[in-house]
């Protein structure tokens, strides 16, 4: 395939139906979902990301940006272009996910468990977190509670995208490094098993941070910045690494943090 033919998939995908059209699929998805009162959790999930689309595509907001309707839409238009000699569209792709989809985002990608996610499960690591819970949870759930919109206010075991940034705005002030780029990357990946696994704490979700998500995340903020000098090898059971971790929370994060903390509980949150 070209890069036209890839430019007319995506345009195709995104490409808003008729008013009626649109209201027609709508009601048929809600029917399929069910009713209101019968319907489980993953269905009302179901609904409200019908309902949000429909909106999207009814105000014309959604014209240049691809939705994961849409996504999948492309991804059904891709598999047709390049398993057509398949009898179906269906064995298309079935194809396209088994010998393409999968590889890439579990050999390629690897987004179910790269090597910050299996250096996490060693010991040195086990230990480093429970040396340092007590310090990094203050931390945790200062922020957790910052984000009083109506939304949000009643979620304080939880640190969502808006708490997190403010943790950032004030670790400028307060002489503590976390790159903003380097905190939302972070943020997007120890979310990941959240979207795709069921959790057992029903607030632990792909925009919410519990405590071990937001140690994990540190840790990625960390790793990146100790990789830009020259380290890479974290030893085959991590040590190293741990030993470096556990320096820098010791010496640097945790208190720089909790004074951080001090200054920003005497002025009312931005949130």
């Amino acid at each position: 395939m070209t890069a036209s033919d890839l430019d007319r998939l995506f345009l195709r995908s995104i490409r808003a139906p008729p008013a009626k059209e649109t209201e027609e699929r709508a009601g048929a998805l809600m029917d399929l979902a069910g009713p209101v009162g019968l319907v489980s959790k993953e269905w009302s999930k179901a609904r409200s990301a019908i309902k949000t689309t429909l909106r999207m595509k009814m105000s014309g907001k959604a014209t240049s940006t691809m939705s994961q309707y849409n996504f999948m839409g492309a991804l059904v238009r891709l598999a047709n272009v390049k398993y057509r000699n398949l009898p179906s569209l269906g064995s298309r792709l079935d194809a396209m996910c088994t010998e393409r989809l999968a590889p890439h985002v579990y050999d390629e990608l690897n987004l179910l468990g790269d090597r910050i996610s299996k250096l996490m499960l060693l010991p040195p690591m086990t230990a480093v977190w429970e040396k340092s819970r007590v310090s990094v949870e203050k931390v945790f759930r200062f922020y957790a509670a910052r984000d009083m919109s109506l939304e949000s206010r009643f979620q304080t075991t939880t640190m969502n995208m808006r708490e997190l940034n403010e943790m950032c705005e004030d670790a400028k002030g307060g002489g503590l490094h976390l790159p903003v780029r380097d905190t939302l990357l972070a943020f997007a990946r120890v979310n990941i098993e959240d979207e795709i696994y069921q959790q057992d704490d029903s607030e632990n979700s792909s925009t919410e941070l519990v405590l071990d998500e937001f140690f994990e995340l540190i840790t990625r903020v960390y790793f990146a910045e100790w990789s830009k000098t020259g380290n890479s090898d974290v030893g085959p059971d991590g040590l190293s690494f741990a030993l470096s971790l556990k320096e820098w929370l010791n010496g640097h994060f945790s208190p720089t943090a909790l004074a951080m903390i001090k200054t920003a509980a005497a002025k009312p949150s931005q949130l």
